[in-house]
């Protein structure tokens, strides 16, 4: 696991298993790109999961992902709210269908996945598909990630026994 982010004491603190990415100027800019790009370049997982820090898996999260199988290059999770609504977890933009969400049962060829919302990419798509580091926080950074995914060949897919929770309750849907 890598964890990257703010350390406002610039300290890192060190956690059993974890690798502690120390990228305090990029997270006061709100360089998304920058964060996770340096995130991923330490990783050492077949899989790769980006998860903000207010986000909650569901107890059974990781057994629905490790029965699934590994046929996905990127897989959405189901997110829910605490006002019980959708967040935008399985979701197109820029397409006919403008921002909305989808059905569970819809593709897209303008879906795209949200920020830290608990989906996973296989380390290949890490590898070959970098970050923008020009574009921060609600600058269509996830946008612009999941058109270079596209654009390389990957496909994005969407699991909606994978849910996660965004505690946050000034979101609603």
């Amino acid at each position: 696991r890598t964890s990257c982010g703010n350390s406002r004491s610039g300290v890192v603190p060190t956690i059993d298993g974890i690798i502690a990415v120390s990228e305090t100027d990029a997270a006061d800019r709100g360089m998304l790109g920058v964060l996770r790009n340096a995130a991923l370049l330490r990783a050492q997982a077949e899989l790769i999961c980006t998860l903000d820090d207010d986000f909650l898996l569901m107890p059974n999260w990781y057994d629905v992902l490790a029965a699934r199988g590994r046929d996905f290059d990127v897989l959405t999770s189901d997110v829910r709210l605490p006002d019980g609504g959708r967040y935008w977890g399985h979701a197109t933009i820029g397409g006919p269908r403008g921002h909305r969400l989808l059905r569970p049962d819809q593709t897209s060829d303008h879906a795209y996945m949200s920020g830290g919302c608990a989906w996973i990419m296989t380390d290949k798509v890490a590898r070959t598909v970098p970050w923008r580091t020009d574009l921060g926080f609600y600058e269509a950074e996830d946008v612009a990630f999941a058109r270079a995914v596209q654009a390389r060949g990957f496909t994005i897919r969407h699991d909606p026994e994978l849910v996660v929770f965004h505690d946050d309750p000034s979101y609603t849907q």
